[in-house]
């Protein structure tokens, strides 16, 4: 999935918006994964993960590049 990372709501909480959708990435590489960088990110959605942030869907991150 392709998309634009931007900063939580919450401290600590990465968001990548691709079209339609936001997604809370678990797991991504922080050194690529920061705001306003355009990546493309590999894993699985999990929805009914429990976390402290309160914006987008889980998304288990396995692997992370600049896009």
């Amino acid at each position: 999935m392709r998309g634009t990372v931007s900063a939580g709501v919450e401290a600590g909480c990465t968001i990548l918006t691709a079209p339609g959708e936001q997604y809370l990435l678990l797991g991504a590489d922080p050194a690529i994964a920061v705001a306003g960088a355009m990546v493309e990110v590999s894993g699985k959605p999990d929805p009914g993960a429990m976390t402290t942030c309160q914006q987008g869907t889980p998304f288990h991150v396995t692997s992370t590049r600049r896009g």
